[in-house]
């Protein structure tokens, strides 16, 4: 297997791993954001995988946009959750 492939089964036993455990999970704060930044993250290795097998071009597109979402919804959900602890209005 090649360090792609390995990574996408890693990131989806992770969301496994998300979902059996969602109750507590909720409990963060901005859930929501972390949650769609991470499938973003997910969704760039699943079409950096694709991309080798068709589309080449449009695919490294598509996985540079959703990495590119998925940090910025990061840090996002970095600058909010460090404003929610400090007392801030959200």
């Amino acid at each position: 297997m090649f360090q792609n492939e390995i990574t996408l089964l890693l990131g989806i036993g992770v969301a496994g791993f998300i979902f059996l455990n969602w109750a507590l999970l909720r409990r963060l704060p901005r859930f929501p954001l972390l949650l769609a930044a991470y499938f973003l993250l997910v969704s760039a290795w699943a079409t950096a995988n694709a991309e080798a097998l068709f589309w080449p071009d449009e695919f490294r597109l598509i996985s540079h946009l959703c990495t590119l979402g998925s940090s910025v919804l990061m840090a996002f959900w970095c600058w909010s959750a460090l404003r929610l602890q400090r007392g801030a209005r959200p």
